[in-house]
């Protein structure tokens, strides 16, 4: 039981990989991205609340964890883009100025 928060994390950095991967299907796969996207944030939900009953101090996984939730927003972004929803140029402004930020 101790193993699911970290599992539930890196669940994210899998539905990441397979958001980014759905950019080179096309527009058609816009409804397994929001899918995948709405099992993402609940993993998100539930490994947060798990993590703190099982894991004084958190792992190296638990350390990681916004940098999974990051990966999964960067690859919906990048799907958008590769689908045409969102232009390019607006999209590179957004990632300079988060990573500015």
């Amino acid at each position: 039981m101790k193993r699911v928060p970290d599992l539930l994390t890196l669940s994210r950095g899998v539905i990441a990989v397979a958001i980014f991967s759905l950019g080179f299907v096309g527009k058609s796969a816009l409804e397994a991205v929001v899918v995948l996207t709405m099992i993402g944030w609940t993993t998100d939900i539930f490994d947060g609340r798990l993590a703190r009953r099982y894991h004084k101090p958190p792992t190296w996984v638990g350390e990681q964890e916004f940098t999974f939730d990051m990966m999964m927003v960067f690859s919906a972004l990048c799907f958008l883009v590769m689908v045409g929803l969102i232009p390019i140029i607006p999209a590179v402004i957004y990632v300079a100025v988060a990573a500015a930020c």
